[in-house]
């Protein structure tokens, strides 16, 4: 078993994906489920768009794609993450967070 830390103000970038790119691999970011971080995660819908702003200026936008929702122990996420680039937000999912809600955005632009 393997514990992870996740920050009460802030998203996380799981160290063990690959870094946010336009060529290749999807990185996760996970979070809790509070409004000022990934409460919104809930209301996802086609169309809706994600944006990372890198500490070097440039702006990756990504565009959703589907959503699933797992159990905490089910890690099978982690074997997903290769082809094309794109990112996997992650939170708490339930009404008393006993599941994982895991949604997929694709990279749409690069600048």
């Amino acid at each position: 078993k393997q514990i992870w830390s996740v920050s009460n103000t802030s998203a996380n970038y799981a160290t063990n994906t690959p870094q946010v790119n336009n060529l290749k691999d999807r990185t996760i970011i996970y979070g809790h489920a509070l409004n000022e971080i990934f409460g919104n995660l809930q209301t996802v819908k086609a169309g809706d768009k994600a944006y990372i702003y890198s500490d070097n200026g440039h702006v990756f936008t990504y565009i959703y794609d589907s959503v699933e929702i797992v159990k905490p122990e089910n890690t099978e996420v982690f074997n997903r993450l290769g082809g094309s680039a794109g990112m996997y937000l992650m939170t708490c999912d339930g009404l008393w967070s006993q599941e994982r809600r895991i949604v997929l955005f694709n990279l749409e632009n690069a600048q």
